[in-house]
């Protein structure tokens, strides 16, 4: 109408008078095309982001309401005062290892903050790796915001990075938000690349072949700076310096490989009641044998036999080596009840002069890792060895459990026992321009001796390494997986520290640990002794050393 217009206007919350405040936030307009300035007065008191709106309603029309959206970002300097007068960082970065160093100065002007330089060592061409990490630590009193940067991509066309929140698998993030007093670590995932041709052209010298040149050898050296960068702090960043010596691996293998053995409940539940008529019986998973048994079978034992669940180590074990093919009278249906029942994987010498020296550690229990030379007749009925296009590195086979029986019969040794961290380092030599085989398969025995277990807990993983012997840098992880159920997209944690992981781990260390003392006492107790009088000469027992009051 052609009346007065009566107004108000007030913040959302009544939290937001700490930081805003209105003048004129009421009164009328009198005629039409009449006008008020609004006064907003905001403070900066306390450094963060600040939101809000602004309602502007019409006093006498309750449905004409105004919304105007206020925003405010109130930013620090690259140090804040403290309580004392001393000069306090709004956050900290520091490396997560003990690789770390402390490198150039990082601000020139200064002089004061030096730049913390992290090592990644011998890294290998087309690897990917993730064990180096920084700690972001949030020193202010409300949440700040941190993007995480690299120069890397001025470095080197080819090589990759990405930042992570998790070591094992790539959990990228654009902005990460870290509350009060807290810290986030960062794992960097760096990979070189493929070796530039320059590198690769070289016949000759340590570029060629350096996985047999000793640890202290140069390669070639990739150094790129990560910038942590905070929103609410103001022309101020942190600084980490990575430093890696690329190298061309020996073998054209993923850092990591992956080794996934799946069945069904529904599959291993009819494995532990109805064994089939005879081991050569072919049933699908899930079929049933046409011979039904009793609902009491466990795995194996047959109703009545008073035969006890098998453990690992006992006689329980034995039915394994009582046929040719090395499998007991109902393990070839369990492993029909997986799919594959082997993984093949080719290992390859490409250099024409040189043995690769390979060791195998795998101290898994549920899983049978080996590496063996397989004869030209299983190698004829193997499928045509096929690469992958972006990196020509040799496929995964897999094989029924035909070809595991007849892998087993050419080798006998693979019907050994071995269990956990009882089983050695396996170790062979692959003579120049030739192949070998990573052969993995499941240990029916173990698994047979906890039907329970994997009924409840379905799923399972281990891990095995691969080392070249030339160069311990160049080493190779094996998960091995085992999924009893229809989900085979997993990841297991390493669970409480009673488990079977960290005992297995603790008990490799203290191993090493006894092992690595014993070899320092026979070294030393080799050496001749010293005596305290000529031990500050340097001399040893009975050596003449320059007589009392004379000069030396």
């Amino acid at each position: 109408g052609g009346g007065p217009l009566r107004y108000d206007a007030s913040a959302l919350c009544k939290e937001d008078a700490a930081w805003l405040s209105l003048k004129n936030e009421s009164g009328s307009l009198e005629a039409p095309g009449d006008s008020v300035s609004l006064t907003m007065a905001l403070s900066t008191a306390s450094m963060g982001v600040f939101s809000t709106y602004i309602l502007i309603d019409n006093l006498d029309n309750p449905f004409d309401r105004k919304t105007v959206r206020v925003t405010m970002e109130v930013v620090g300097s690259k140090k804040a005062a403290g309580t004392a007068g001393e000069a306090v960082n709004w956050f900290t970065v520091h490396a997560a290892e003990l690789s770390a160093h402390l490198g150039v100065d990082a601000d020139a002007a200064g002089g004061a903050e030096r730049i913390p330089t992290t090592d990644f060592g011998h890294v290998f061409y087309s690897q990917v790796y993730c064990q180096r990490s920084f700690i972001i630590r949030n020193e202010a009193a409300i949440p700040l915001e941190f993007t995480v940067t690299s120069n890397l991509h001025e470095r080197s066309a080819t090589a990759e990075l990405a930042f992570s929140l998790n070591h094992t698998s790539l959990t990228t993030f654009r902005v990460l938000t870290i509350q009060p007093k807290a810290l986030a670590r960062v794992f960097v995932f760096f990979c070189p690349g493929p070796a530039p041709p320059e590198v690769v052209s070289q016949a000759t010298g340590v570029l060629w072949e350096p996985a047999s040149t000793p640890l202290d050898a140069t390669g070639v050296r990739i150094d790129f700076e990560v910038y942590v960068r905070c929103r609410l702090v103001k022309d101020f960043q942190k600084v980490m310096r990575f430093e890696a010596d690329c190298f061309l691996p020996r073998l054209n293998l993923a850092k990591e490989s992956k080794f996934l053995f799946s069945s069904t409940p529904a599959a291993l539940l009819l494995t532990q009641r109805t064994p089939p008529a005879s081991p050569s019986t072919n049933f699908p998973p899930g079929g049933r044998p046409p011979e039904a048994a009793p609902a009491d079978l466990f795995l194996g034992a047959p109703a009545g036999s008073g035969a006890a669940p098998p453990t690992p180590g006992g006689s329980a074990l034995q039915p394994r080596q009582q046929t040719g093919g090395g499998f007991g009278e109902y393990q070839p249906f369990f492993h029909r009840a997986f799919s594959p029942a082997c993984f093949i994987l080719p290992l390859d010498n490409d250099s024409s002069n040189r043995p690769l020296p390979l060791s195998l550690w795998s101290p898994s229990f549920f899983f049978d890792v080996s590496l063996v030379e397989l004869p030209p007749d299983i190698l004829a009925v193997l499928p045509g060895e096929a690469r992958a296009r972006d990196t020509q590195r040799p496929m995964i086979l897999s094989g029924d459990v035909n070809i595991l029986r007849r892998i087993q019969d050419a080798i006998p040794e693979l019907r050994t026992e071995r269990r956990g961290s009882d089983r050695e380092p396996l170790s062979i030599l692959i003579p120049p321009a030739s192949t070998r085989h990573l052969l993995v398969s499941l240990d029916v025995a173990a698994l047979s001796a906890k039907p329970s277990s994997i009924l409840k807990h379905r799923y399972f993983q281990e891990v095995a390494f691969l080392y070249n012997r030339d160069n311990i840098a160049e080493n190779y992880t094996l998960s091995l997986r085992l999924a009893a159920a229809t989900n085979a997209d997993f990841s297991v944690t390493p669970g409480p520290r009673s488990s079977y992981t960290y005992l297995a781990m603790e008990r490799a260390i203290l191993t090493f640990l006894d092992q690595y003392n014993l070899a320092w006492h026979k070294v030393l107790s080799a050496m001749p002794k010293v005596d305290e009088a000529s031990e500050q000469e340097g001399l040893p027992v009975g050596a003449a050393g320059p007589a009392s009051g004379t000069g030396a």
